[in-house]
């Protein structure tokens, strides 16, 4: 028996061991995990994080998908709305509306009930939100565009009468003006003469509106009205040709007008966007801005309002407004060219888009995993029902063919987002799936085998009772080797 050697030493080494590893077990099963730090499985761990961002991506994902599906199956229940009852009634009033048997004051009330039926349209595009997202119409927050592409020319003419070439000249290049601004996606001008002395107030004299209604003269005078240009039919689709035959009119109407004497000249074009129901009168300093030498071509974005000159001026600055001066005898053909130039980079007026903000869904879990869609604006002007009389028997065949179309409109549009709602289940059930193979995965990998666990536990239970054992065997020998000494 060797006494240098120390049994003890080596036994409590096991049992720290042992211990150790029990240790681990415990914590193994009482987390159900068996990578519960980078210690253990360090790989593992790296694949496993990963593999848990893409499942809760997914998860996400799989609300995103489920949201985008609320909001399509709401403005799809909308769009039924206005489909059936109001168009379809509208319909039948409009074919009502169309019998000969029908007074005058039968059609008035026909009309009645029309009209509030486009109110109640107007009110379903108004309500129709998901998470306060209007759905069918626009944000009021975002500015309205310029209605149907329209541009108002104002001829600014002096008080003397000396103008007659140049009226002549804008005259003879009536066509290549037409062509430059329907280059351009406008659809529609409004026309506006300006005459006036140095130092007075600039007032509209005649104010020709020809894209909204039947052709209406505005003049300062009552006795002077411009006959010629009274009866030009409305015009919201392709009506430059007869708003230019308008202005063609006006011009030949200024080239016989007398003019008061006057000791200041002004030749000026001016070429502006405006926004409905604006303040159409300018403000005498405005003519300080003006020069007496030359034609002026400017570009003004969006007035509104009583105008002056330094706010007219800023806004010229601010936009980038064009001054183009024309001194030669040939301006005419120069100006068409000019004003259709102003048009596409200053004065711009698109018509105001179907197509509001689009939806951008997140259906996945990376970048890029996205489901762009457009919502579109069902306001009753825009599926072209409003405005809409029926109190003619023609007003009411043409009525019913709009209605027709509105029809067939927000139809197609609810087989699109039919169409998309179909694909986002298809997309739902994917994620799903995707997702459910993917928590399999990552349970194998990181997840505890409670069986082995156990079993490990009950050896280690084992071995570190054994080892306590042992450690009193061996405090007995060496007690043994004492009693050798007595």
């Amino acid at each position: 028996m060797r006494i240098q050697y120390n049994q003890g030493q080596f036994v409590q080494n096991r049992y720290h061991h042992t211990n150790t590893n029990l240790n681990k077990t415990l914590k193994k099963l009482s987390s159900g995990y068996q990578i519960n730090s980078a210690s253990d499985d360090a790989a593992g761990l790296a694949i496993s994080e990963k593999m848990r961002a893409q499942i809760r991506g997914l998860n996400q994902a799989g609300e995103n998908i489920e949201d985008g599906l609320s909001l399509l199956q709401t403005a799809d229940e909308a769009l039924g709305q206005i489909i059936n009852p109001n168009l379809q009634r509208m319909r039948e009033l409009a074919i009502q509306a169309a019998n000969d048997t029908l007074t005058d004051d039968d059609r008035a009330n026909i009309q009645k009930e029309i009209d509030n039926i486009i109110k109640g349209i107007n009110d379903i595009t108004d309500g129709t939100e998901f998470n306060t997202i209007k759905l069918l119409q626009p944000p009021i927050e975002l500015p309205p565009a310029t209605p149907t592409g329209i541009v108002d020319l104002v001829l600014v003419f002096d008080d003397t009468g000396s103008m007659d070439l140049i009226q002549k000249k804008f005259a003879d290049n009536i066509q290549n003006l037409l062509t430059s601004i329907q280059n351009k996606g406008v659809h529609d001008i409004r026309i506006g003469i300006l005459n006036y002395a140095a130092g007075s107030n600039m007032g509209i004299d005649e104010w020709y509106d020809a894209s909204l209604f039947d052709g209406q003269v505005w003049t300062s005078d009552p006795n002077k009205v411009i006959n010629e240009i009274n009866n030009i039919a409305q015009s919201t689709r392709g009506g430059i040709e007869k708003n230019m035959t308008a202005l063609q009119k006006v011009i030949e109407y200024y080239n016989f007008r007398e003019f008061p004497d006057s000791n200041t000249r002004y030749k000026h074009i001016i070429l502006v966007t405006d926004e409905p129901g604006d303040d159409n009168n300018l403000a005498a300093e405005t003519a300080q801005m003006l020069n007496n030498n030359n034609i002026t071509v400017h570009g003004v974005y969006h007035l509104s309002g009583p105008w002056t000159s330094p706010g007219l001026n800023h806004v010229i600055n601010e936009t980038g407004g064009k001054k183009v001066e024309i001194t030669n005898a040939n301006w005419g053909s120069q100006l068409s060219s000019v004003i259709g130039e102003t048009i596409g980079e200053v004065a711009n007026v698109p018509e105001e888009p179907d197509t509001m903000q689009p939806i951008i869904l997140q259906i996945g879990p990376n970048e890029g995993q996205q489901l762009r869609f457009n919502l579109y604006d069902c306001r009753a002007h825009k599926i072209g029902v409003d405005p809409l009389s029926v109190t003619t028997r023609q007003e009411a065949e043409l009525a019913l063919s709009k209605i027709d179309a509105a029809i067939e409109l927000i139809t197609s549009r609810r087989s699109e987002y039919g169409a998309l709602y179909n694909r986002l289940e298809f997309a739902l059930h994917d994620v799903k799936n995707i997702e459910e193979q993917l928590t399999k995965a990552e349970s194998t990998l990181r997840d505890a085998d409670m069986v082995n666990e156990i079993a490990k536990l009950n050896k280690d239970q084992v071995l570190l009772q054994s080892s306590q054992s042992m450690m009193v065997q061996i405090n007995q020998m060496s007690q043994g080797i004492l009693q050798l000494l007595k």
